[in-house]
């Protein structure tokens, strides 16, 4: 698998880091999680937009994680009708509630009530699913929204885990075990913050895991300066990778 970094910062960041996206690729397959603003344009430098079909969504509640699925399903809607593309399902997973909030954003956006091709929107809270050859094991974790959710994606003989926002808990250790790539969210830098985790947070969770390699991400501009790695390697003896975006990982 390999996993790249759509957006790396946080509602606060960088002009050089968009918020929270991932893409994970499992040979032809292709799976997003977490679509916030900045993360479209960094997908379009690597790969076709109109080849993703499955976007995981942790929570829906913050536009860091999901702003930029306006401009995800308006792009696919034209090239459709443009004939630019096939009219592929698009499955959107997302935890509970996630249904709603779509319905919402239809009424927002009108012209998505009727898009041009097959949307199946799923809600996921403590679940096993497959989705193309990857496993994908979601977990309740603890945030400000109250439905966020932490995701395990498995395949081809290795683990991918990713926190989406949390303060520490016991569901980040449990989806994380023996992962060979844990990516947390490191957002709680300057002070802690209720519903997000610290650097030592990160490394603990990391330690309790046993996971081979860490990344930290989610950043804030306070970062930049700030030895993440040698805070986290305090705790933590594995790889330790502070995210940027456009990275790509290779598991």
């Amino acid at each position: 698998m390999n996993l790249t970094v759509l957006g790396s910062g946080s509602v606060v960041s960088s002009a050089e880091r968009a918020t929270s996206g991932y893409l994970i690729e499992s040979g032809p397959n292709k799976l997003l999680l977490d679509l916030g603003f900045g993360c479209f344009k960094n997908l379009q430098k690597i790969e076709n937009p109109l080849d993703i079909s499955a976007i995981c969504f942790s929570h829906f509640s913050h536009p860091d994680h999901v702003a930029d699925l306006v401009g995800f399903l308006f792009h696919r809607k034209v090239a459709v009708l443009k004939k630019m593309s096939v009219s592929n399902q698009l499955n959107l997973f997302g935890p509970a509630g996630f249904g709603e909030f779509f319905s919402n954003l239809t009424k927002a956006f009108p012209s998505f009530v009727l898009l041009p091709f097959p949307i199946k929107v799923t809600e996921i809270g403590y679940d096993k699913l497959q989705i193309f050859n990857f496993v994908v094991k979601t977990k309740p974790v603890k945030h400000s929204d109250g439905s966020a959710i932490g995701f395990r994606i498995e395949s081809e003989g290795k683990a991918i885990m990713y926190s989406g926002d949390s303060e520490y808990c016991d569901a980040l250790v449990d989806l994380g075990k023996e992962a060979d790539l844990m990516v947390l969210e490191c957002s709680s830098t300057r002070q802690k913050t209720d519903g997000h985790l610290s650097p030592e947070e990160c490394a603990q969770i990391a330690s309790q895991s046993n996971a081979k390699s860490l990344m930290l991400s989610h950043l804030y501009p306070e970062t930049e300066n700030l030895d993440l790695k040698g805070i986290v390697s305090k705790k933590f003896s594995g790889k330790i990778i502070k995210a940027n975006d456009l990275l790509k990982v290779e598991v």
